[in-house]
């Protein structure tokens, strides 16, 4: 699902589940990894480094998910860096990172990024303005994302 030009960003984790609620209402039951409300619960649990809400909606929809998830908070929340541009740049250049995704919309601040670096020939190939719009999973080149005006980039320091 993409978003439209005229998006403004969110206040809370409430009206963002309600506008994915609305460009969603058409997909019925998306599998684990895809499922827009897990994204936006876990996103939340990362920032915040409160697991309350995330765990509360996986026992209600993704029970069976629940070890496994609290394991990976459990590892990956400590390694989410709030960097600034130059820091970020750094990032990129020290550890030869050429793509980033994002688990919800790639030009929200509140996004996080993880890094890859993947063969060039990949990225060569990548349509990333194919996933540019998308709420979530969106990829994108740092030179590109790093055009774009914003204070704060949240990173996952774990390369991928």
């Amino acid at each position: 699902m993409k978003r439209d030009t005229n998006y403004i960003k969110p206040k809370s984790t409430e009206e963002r589940l309600a506008e994915y609620n609305q460009a969603f209402s058409d997909i019925r039951n998306p599998d684990f990894e895809y499922n827009y409300e897990r994204v936006i619960y876990q996103n939340e649990a990362y920032r915040t480094g409160d697991q309350r809400f995330y765990t509360e909606y996986l026992q209600h929809t993704y029970p069976q998910h629940l070890d496994e998830e609290t394991k990976k908070f459990t590892r990956y929340s400590s390694q989410i860096d709030a960097m600034n541009r130059e820091a970020a740049m750094h990032f990129v250049e020290e550890n030869k990172i050429l793509l980033f995704q994002s688990d919800i919309y790639i030009l929200d601040e509140d996004a996080i990024l993880s890094a890859f670096t993947a063969p060039s020939h990949y990225v060569d190939h990548f349509d990333m303005y194919e996933s540019w719009g998308n709420l979530i999973n969106c990829f994108v080149l740092p030179e590109i994302l790093f055009l774009e005006e914003r204070e704060v980039f949240l990173i996952n320091t774990i390369i991928q």
